[in-house]
């Protein structure tokens, strides 16, 4: 989504919004206008269609969600050590600096 995206509206901008607003972000007036907008797109495209569309005409759209995988093995990310991987210091010690040798 641009900052332009009120001026042309699209159906995934308008979905982002209204998911925005179901989890309680408030839109503001600009914001307000995509979602707006859409479903006048929408309401107008539903009434051009029952002016005379053939009803067996109509595409079915699958909207159930698919199943989750909950049959699969468990990954037990307790046992994943993450972190830093420690780093062996050198074996032998540098040579001094002769600056800094009093």
């Amino acid at each position: 989504m641009s900052r332009e995206s009120w001026r042309s509206v699209s159906a995934p901008d308008a979905a982002y919004l209204r998911q925005l607003a179901a989890w309680g972000y408030v839109l503001s007036e600009v914001e307000q206008i995509i979602p707006d907008a859409d479903d006048a797109r929408r309401a107008q495209r539903d009434a051009d269609g029952a002016d005379g569309a053939d009803e067996s005409a109509v595409a079915v759209v699958d909207t159930t969600e698919p199943e989750a995988d909950t049959e699969g093995s468990e990954l037990d990310t307790a046992a994943v050590e993450d972190g830093p991987e420690t780093i062996a210091a050198p074996v032998e010690d540098p040579e001094a600096d002769p600056d800094l040798v009093a």
